[in-house]
């Protein structure tokens, strides 16, 4: 139905953003495929996990350093996808991986 048709087109621009970015703080998308009811997005490893993860672990790995380094990571990907016409709509910790 509708909702159906919606998904694929979402799952159909989500890929093609995929595709189209080559940024070093950025995932790439190393395959991609799909059936009628399932689809795989193939990405990069990120052994670190997730920043959410890291900054609330307690330890005392996240020094001003680390986190100004982070910042300027995060602020030149949003920068590179502004320039390519691209938003990202869910910025979070949870969205960024080490």
């Amino acid at each position: 139905g509708a909702d159906e048709n919606r998904i694929e087109v979402s799952l159909k621009r989500e890929v093609d953003i995929l595709q189209s970015i080559n940024h070093p703080s950025l995932v790439q998308l190393k395959a991609f495929g799909s059936d009628e009811k399932r689809a795989l997005l193939v990405l990069d490893y990120c052994p670190g996990g997730d920043l959410f993860d890291f900054a609330t672990s307690g330890g005392k790995l996240l020094t001003p350093r680390l986190i100004r380094r982070i910042f300027a990571e995060l602020v030149a990907a949003v920068r590179y996808l502004h320039a390519n016409y691209i938003v990202h709509r869910d910025i979070k910790l949870e969205s960024m991986f080490r």
